[in-house]
């Protein structure tokens, strides 16, 4: 499997960071987090420890558990984003290439 390099493993770190610190300001426990995540408090450590061999949909269920899955889906969502959308409206031959 191959190694996630160094920006990648600064990112989980960040989000993990962030998670941790959202629990905190809900004023949840680790073991809160992951009975209403249906998880285990050993998962909610690794992510919040900046682990990534996490499952995906966990990290999903931990932000929804804190509010914050919404923050970060239109984060994500390139409608959000002027550059995106004017990119978009580009034929389909220009956008890939």
């Amino acid at each position: 499997m191959k190694q996630p390099d160094f920006i990648v493993n600064k990112n989980l770190e960040e989000f993990g960071n962030h998670m941790r610190n959202w629990r905190k300001i809900r004023r949840m426990s680790q073991q809160d987090v992951a009975d209403r995540a249906h998880i285990t408090r050993q998962t909610v450590a690794k992510i919040e420890q900046g682990i990534g061999s996490v499952r995906f949909e966990d990290a999903i269920a931990i932000l929804k558990i804190l509010q914050q899955d919404r923050v970060v889906l239109d984060a994500v969502n390139p409608w959000n984003n002027e550059a995106a959308r004017a990119r978009w409206m580009l034929t389909e031959k220009e956008r890939v290439g």
